[in-house]
């Protein structure tokens, strides 16, 4: 009963007029008035991507009550006209994904949402479309060759794994893939020809989720080029009778010719096909279009940046289709809308026009104000003047938030699961789960729908933590090994990786890794001792040292490095007993305040961020002196773990410095800091050169009198002129940024204050310090809600090039970073780039300005007053911009590789895609590790990579320059992975009393030859560098828990494990097992087994004696410590019954 009166009462208000111009639906009313429209099939056309998603949200919430309803949103992709970036992968599918679910629709009620852009797209024919969808049912059957060439067909690229949407992998049996319009990629493992299952999983762990079986997948073309032979003959025909000249000069042409897709592509599509057609093709049983009145200066703006991008294509020397071959003109897009039953929707009412006004207006101020007596007073007072009231939340975790604050308050309310449950003229409150942007109010109904942030500001939601550990974030796993590469062996030195190969040995064939060292001498490493191995990193490969096998060369290096690690470790042991035994007060939190504090972040903390702030608060509230590292990718909230902390100490009236290295991240803390502060009665004062003597002396006076409670400032704030009254806290942002003299000064006051470090790309020394325990490490891996990784693009400075990527920028609303770090000729790019642009707004900052010029410049560009800063690397920390999402890096050659990622991520701080241009004079004549430099940020668009970025900094730079020059030089000789291992045994030994061992500076790890193939077979995972990858991670493992969790990854990502890699994972496990006993070698044939034993051997000699006496026929024992006991063997199973029975006797 309560559906037919809410919803009739709906019905009849909206649908009391015969008119086709519908005037005052503002705010959110116009996703109910599309909901109440008659029922059957309708197109809403929406000016943006935008306002189609919020009417896309909406009225899913709306229609949620009616089972014959489906809601469809059909994305625009971004591009400009005549782009030579290609369309976004993930818009560009999912629009493909979302016009075959219509098609394959049976629903009677239909609602497309889409934008009038990409009605004027011209696009792929309905039916060719329809017939390269390809269609995947569980239990059907398939051929892996044949889908394999339909994949690529269609736009989907082979790789080793599978990250991206547009990706596939075949190994054996199993095919994973990431179609268009999917949350997550699939995997599919068959039964010989037959499909048996298909499950989504995790991109990042690469398992499958827990019970999801999907009976049907459909995977679309990536876009609107179908690449097969017939498409590639149409293409080529095409080309040569609309183009003059010979069409071999054309890249483009000689590309597809040769099966390549070269960027652009997207602006030929037309060529592929006999034909092409309109998206309102697609919706012809659609009778009913409803479009909105702000598309009109949409299309006319289009219409414009059409004409213009194809006059200037056609100024350049490449081949251009004509407009008419790719967008519908005005007349021709509005003749086929005319085709249906027109409704213009205008947002603001206007009583001149002949139309129909509805009264819809804006609700008050009905917020909860804590610090009223009566906090939802406003709230209530309201819903007595209302029908009723509907409160919309889009998370259920909110509702019960709320319901408990209404509680408290004695506000009666109903939750109801669908919107026609609410119940007219009885003056309550209903709460349901669903996304309303805009509240707004049916005057003629006394009718409101409330987003729920009207009430209380919701925190922004973050992604939930990627599984992830320290040595998650260091590339020692042998990944992407190119032959010649240097790798370090623990026991032979330096040589070059050689590749992969089998070798038969007493019959066995096993898979070794080829190491090849001076005088071209092989050494040959079995799998199961990959964890003796690992790459070299160096500055230039072809400098580092190659060792001779046997020589004396590579022992000395490592003893010396050896000894130079305990005198390192001794050292930062001392500093540390001292801060530990030194004690601090342990301060105290109110809980009450600080929750309050807490509920003023607008986010909603990550489990990262959350177990951050947990340390930090630890560390506050112990007598321990804190020095602790937080770990995190630009942007990726360690700001907040800083506030909480000087919370927290400014509480204890203590004092709170927060270094930074620039004056601009100190403007721009202060900010932070200010805003963040609002409503508590704390002094805050930037200290820096942006102040004038007198307001710096007024700052000191504060300062020394304690009357300063936080303070923000660069080195200028730990000069010897200013005394602290009472310093309990100093924040360090950035600390790899500050020259050799702060950093000593730094140094000293660890031992006297709480230290809190915030840095995006450690400098490995602190990530040394790290690993060996003795500082305390948080990690924050988990990036923002909706944030996308950065697309990186390397390119010779073009014109074209630098035109299209700001124009791109600016259309969308944005602005651009230009970054151009010599002040000497920086005037002159400025006329370049206006030449360019003549229209742009472009202003110049750079660290010469006078600072109240640089405060003026950087203020305008993050209020919007210009879309282009053009300036030098004083960008590189300290301009939040979330506006600002591409940034041109030009001679991007001349930066190191954290520089570089630090100056990326000035952009992508929004749900915006990023992007990042690194310009150079021309690719062909940098040097090689420049290259390296480049391709390795190009590589790294995963948000997170900064510890990647600092390893693979490591590896290209050499260790030696970034850790200090009292290390260098035996870094240098033995490598930075290998040394920081040695590092930390040292420290782990000085802490346990043990004495040093220069001879052996590692654990040992037993050596086993069981005479069986231990291998993963190439079939089981065919590409190379996957497979190195599992060994190593098999090799590296020190519990039988972690190898227990590989075998379950191994049977989820690449199917049953064969024979030979069970063998593999029990050797591992005797390693596991044996090394603590002190086992020095294994070693068993057909006829016997040998036990080599270490001198400190967990064994009871008198035991052994024992053995030896009762087995005298079977067993010998030699003076290198070998027992040899003679014995038949059938299998490996027998092996290790004996092996294990022989070592429990002895123990």
């Amino acid at each position: 009963m309560s559906e037919n009166i809410f919803q009739n009462k709906l019905n009849v208000y909206f649908n009391n007029t015969n008119s086709k111009e519908l005037d005052g639906l503002s705010y959110s009313s116009d996703s109910i008035f599309l909901n109440c429209r008659n029922a059957g099939k309708k197109l809403i056309l929406a000016k943006d991507n935008f306002q189609a998603e919020r009417i896309y949200k909406e009225l899913k919430l709306l229609s949620q009550s009616r089972d014959d309803d489906e809601i469809i949103y059909i994305p625009g992709t971004e591009e400009m006209p005549y782009d030579m970036v290609d369309s976004d992968k993930f818009l560009s599918s999912s629009k493909n994904y979302n016009l075959i679910e219509y098609l394959n629709s049976k629903k009677e009620n239909i609602s497309v949402i889409t934008t009038i852009k990409n009605c004027r797209k011209k696009i792929i024919p309905k039916n060719i479309l329809e017939n390269n969808v390809i269609v995947l049912n569980k239990g059907s059957k398939i051929n892996i060759n044949e889908i394999k060439d339909r994949f690529v067909e269609i736009g989907y690229i082979n790789t080793p794994q599978v990250n991206f949407h547009g990706e596939f992998s075949i190994r054996g049996s199993i095919i994973d893939i990431f179609p268009g319009g999917y949350d997550f990629p699939t995997r599919i493992d068959l039964d010989d020809i037959d499909i048996e299952t298909m499950k989504s999983f995790n991109t990042e762990t690469q398992i499958t989720f827990e019970g999801n079986d999907k009976n049907t997948i459909y995977v679309v073309p990536m876009n609107n080029i179908i690449l097969n032979k017939d498409s590639i003959i149409n293409f080529r025909k095409k080309f040569r009778e609309i183009f003059q000249g010979n069409p071999n000069n054309n890249n483009i042409y000689t590309s597809i010719s040769n099966n390549v897709i070269p960027q652009g592509l997207n602006n030929y599509f037309p060529l592929f096909y006999e034909h092409t057609e309109s998206i309102l093709d697609y919706f012809n049983n659609i009778h009913e279009i409803y479009l909105f009145d702000d598309i009109f200066p949409i299309l006319e703006d289009h219409n414009k940046k059409i004409k213009d991008r194809f006059l200037d294509c056609s100024q350049n020397e490449e081949s251009f289709l004509d407009p008419e071959y790719l967008f519908f003109n005005d007349k021709s897009l509005f003749a086929k809308i005319n085709e249906k039953k027109v409704f213009k929707i205008y947002k603001n009412k206007n009583l001149s026009r002949d139309s129909y006004n509805f009264n819809i207006s804006a609700v008050p101020d009905i917020s909860f104000k804590p610090y009223l007596d009566s906090p939802i007073s406003d709230l209530k007072n309201y819903i007595k003047k209302m029908s009723c009231v509907v409160l919309c939340c889009d998370e259920e975790v909110k509702i019960s938030q709320y319901t408990d604050i209404f509680q408290t308050h004695k506000l009666a309310y109903e939750i109801v699961n669908k919107i026609s449950d609410v119940i007219f003229d009885n003056q309550k409150l209903y709460i349901i789960h669903g996304f309303i942007n805009e509240s707004f109010r049916i005057n003629d109904l006394n009718l409101s729908i409330i987003n729920a942030e009207n009430i209380i500001k919701n925190k922004i939601k973050q992604q939930s933590n990627r599984n992830s550990s320290k040595a998650a974030f260091f590339i020692d796993q042998l990944k992407n090994l190119e032959l010649g590469s240097p790798v370090v062996h623990e026991e032979h030195g330096i040589g070059r990786y050689g590749g992969l190969k089998y070798l038969d040995t007493n019959g066995i064939s096993n898979e070794y890794l080829t190491i090849l060292y001076e005088d071209n001498d092989k050494l040959y490493v079995p799998v199961s001792a990959l964890h003796l191995v690992n790459k070299y990193n160096t500055i230039e490969s072809e400098t580092a040292p190659l060792h001779k096998l046997g020589g004396f060369s590579w022992s000395k290096a490592k003893k010396k490095a050896t000894k130079k690690a305990y005198d390192i470790a001794a050292e930062l042991l001392e500093i540390n007993a001292k801060r530990v035994a030194k004690k601090t007060i342990r301060y105290s939190i109110n809980e009450f305040e600080y929750e309050q504090f807490s509920s003023e972040f607008i986010y909603d903390e990550t489990e990262d961020q959350s177990k951050a702030i947990d340390d930090v608060l630890k560390d506050l509230t112990s007598e321990k002196i804190m020095d602790r590292l937080v770990c995190g990718d630009v942007g990726f909230g360690k700001t907040e773990i800083a506030l909480r902390a000087a919370f927290v100490c400014a509480s204890n009236f203590k004092q709170v410095v927060i270094l930074t290295p620039t004056t601009l991240l100190a403007e721009q803390h202060e900010k932070t800091f200010i805003n963040r502060f609002k409503n508590w009665p704390f002094n805050i004062k930037c200290l820096s050169r942006f102040k004038s003597k007198k307001e710096q002396n007024n700052i000191i006076e504060e300062i020394e009198s304690g009357n300063c409670n936080i303070i923000i400032g660069t080195h200028r704030a730990i000069q010897k002129d200013i005394k602290y009254k009472s310093l309990g806290l100093l924040i360090i942002d950035e600390e790899q940024k500050f020259g050799v003299k702060h950093k000593e000064f730094l140094k000293k006051m660890r031992d006297e204050v709480n230290v809190l470090t915030l840095t995006a790309t450690p400098i490995p020394r602190t990530l040394n310090m790290s690993l060996g325990g003795l500082r305390d490490l948080s990690i924050i891996a988990t990036s923002p809600e909706n944030r996308m990784p950065i697309k990186t693009y390397i390119t010779n400075w073009k014109k074209s090039v630098i035109k299209d990527a700001i124009t791109r920028e600016i259309n969308r609303g944005g602005q651009v970073f230009f970054l151009h770090n010599r002040v000497n000729d920086i005037n002159s790019v400025y006329k370049e780039i206006q030449d360019i642009l003549p229209s742009s707004s472009i202003k110049i900052a750079h660290a010469q300005m006078s600072s109240s010029q640089l405060e003026k410049i950087i203020l305008e560009f993050y209020n919007k007053k210009f879309n282009i800063l053009l300036s030098t690397t004083i960008i590189e920390n300290g301009i939040d911009v979330a506006n600002a999402n591409t940034i041109i890096i030009n001679r991007a050659d001349k930066f190191g590789l954290s520089q570089l990622h630090q100056i990326r991520g000035r952009v992508g701080r929004s749900n915006r895609q990023a992007y990042c241009y690194l310009l150079v004079q021309d690719k062909n004549y940098i040097t090689e590790n420049a290259k390296k430099r480049l391709l390795a940020l190009e590589n790294m668009e995963d948000l997170g990579s900064g510890f990647s970025i600092a390893s693979r900094d490591l590896e290209i730079r050499g260790a030696g320059a970034l850790l200090g020059e009292s290390q260098s030089g035996e870094i240098q000789e033995i490598g930075f992975s290998l040394y920081n291992r040695i590092l930390t045994k040292a420290i782990s030994s000085l802490k346990s009393g043990e004495i040093p061992n220069f001879d052996n500076s590692l654990d040992y790890v037993t050596e086993i030859d069981i005479n069986e193939v231990a291998i993963i077979p190439g079939d089981y995972i065919n590409d190379v560098n996957q497979r190195l990858v599992m060994y190593k991670k098999i090799a590296n493992t020190d519990n039988p828990e972690q190898l227990d969790n590989i075998i379950i990854e191994l049977i989820n990502r690449f199917g049953n494990i064969p024979p030979e890699v069970k063998n593999l994972i029990d050797i591992t496990k005797m390693k596991i097992k044996y090394s603590k006993l002190g086992i020095k070698r294994l070693l068993v044939n057909k006829s016997s087994l040998k036990i080599s034993f270490q001198k400190d051997a967990k064994i009871k000699h008198e035991k052994l004696i024992n053995f030896i006496n009762n087995n005298q026929n079977n067993v010998s024992f030699t003076k290198d410590e070998t027992l040899i006991y003679k014995k038949e063997f059938d299998d490996i199973r027998e092996k290790r019954i004996v092996i294990a029975d022989i070592i429990n006797k002895l123990r």
